[in-house]
């Protein structure tokens, strides 16, 4: 018996619609801060227009729901 083979994204409305992306670039910068706070990393950011360092335990870690836009 062949099984049905799982539905592929259509890449051209993925792009269109934008939300799959946006979803997928919230959650992977929350896991690196996570991933750079935890092994006590700094990370850089833009303040007044100038780079700064973060040390790990200033860096903000959300727990609010990440499938909000």
């Amino acid at each position: 018996m062949n099984k049905p083979k799982p539905a592929t994204p259509n890449i051209n409305k993925v792009f269109a619609e934008g939300r799959a992306m946006d979803e997928a670039i919230r959650m992977s910068v929350h896991q690196a801060l996570l991933e750079h706070k935890q092994a006590g990393n700094p990370i850089a950011v833009g303040r007044n227009g100038k780079i700064v360092m973060l040390k790990p335990d200033a860096i903000p870690i959300l727990d609010a729901d990440l499938t909000r836009p």
